[in-house]
Parts: structure tokens; sequence; C-alpha cells
């Protein structure tokens, strides 16, 4: 029945999924706080620092097909940090072992507000080309644009940060 939620979906709910998270910088380590699912840091270098948190860091090569699809068996979702052609290897590498969902690098603001040659794109545009030719296969992806959430806390708006307008010198 529409709008139920049935005790086979409250099960799937509480199933656990294995999330990789590829990099390892600051916003790869935030993230990795807020679930409580499974997850694994992809990591090009050894990363003992976090390996001595107890958290699960696997190195990879971005240039390696079959050292991607090794890394990414039994994983359900990727966060991606990287960019550029890493990024696309990992969507690939993700698609052909049906991984259900990734989430890209895109940190810039919306897609359909920049320059067709923008130089700060990073390949995100690529990326998301990807992501959109696999959805068609039922991978499903999630862009999330940071800047629009940054421009409306930054405008004062809710009030936890003042109006830069209001506060800017004027000569």
């Amino acid at each position: 029945m529409p709008g139920t939620f049935g005790a086979s979906n409250f099960a799937h709910s509480l199933t656990m999924i294995k999330i990789a998270i590829a990099g390892t910088s600051g916003l790869a380590q935030y993230i990795s706080t807020q679930t409580c699912h499974q997850f694994i840091f992809f990591s090009r270098n050894d990363n003992p620092g976090l390996t001595a948190k107890g958290w699960q860091v696997i190195k990879v090569d971005y240039g390696d097909e079959n050292d991607l699809q090794y890394a990414l068996t039994g994983i359900d979702t990727v966060i991606s940090t990287i960019s550029g052609q890493p990024e696309i290897a990992l969507i690939d590498a993700a698609a052909q072992l049906h991984v259900r969902r990734f989430v890209p690098s895109e940190f810039e603001g919306s897609q359909s507000t920049r320059p067709a040659a923008d130089i700060l794109d990073r390949g995100n545009r690529s990326s998301l080309a990807r992501l959109q030719g696999y959805a068609k296969y039922g991978m499903e992806y999630a862009v999330f644009c940071l800047w629009d959430i940054l421009r409306t806390f930054c405008s004062g708006r809710y009030g936890f940060l003042p109006n830069w307008q209001e506060h800017t010198h004027r000569r």
C-alpha cells in the first residue's frame, strides 16, 4: 500500500551498507564521522595516521582498472572527494561492479550557471556526463553543491553569519 512503511522496508532500512570514501582529506574524514554504516577510505598512499585511528584504508591505483574493481568489491555507495581522470576511472569501475550509488566531487556550485569552458571545472562536467550515462542502467548519483549552501548561510538569511554587503567598507 502506498505511503506505508512495511516490515520488509523497515528491515531493508536497517541493512548496513558499505561506503567507500575516495580521498583522505579533512572533508572525507568528516563525512566518515557522519554515518553509522561501514566505510573505508581509498587513498593513493599508505595512511598510517588514519589506520592508527582504527579506520580502514585501502591503497588504490586510480590508473589500474583491476585494482579499482578489486577495491570496490562489495561496496554499495561511493563518495568521491577526488576529481579529474581518477574520479572518472572510479566511476567506470563502480559501474562495472554495479555499485548502487555514487556521489561525485562537486563543490563549485551549480553546473547550470558555470561557463562551458570553466577553468575551475577539474573534470566535473565529464564526471557528471559519465554518471548520467550510467544512470540509464540503474546507477544512482547525487550532487551536493556546497557553494549554494554556503551562499545561503553567508547571506545572513538564517542569522548564522553577518550579511557581508552590510558590513563592507565603502570608500
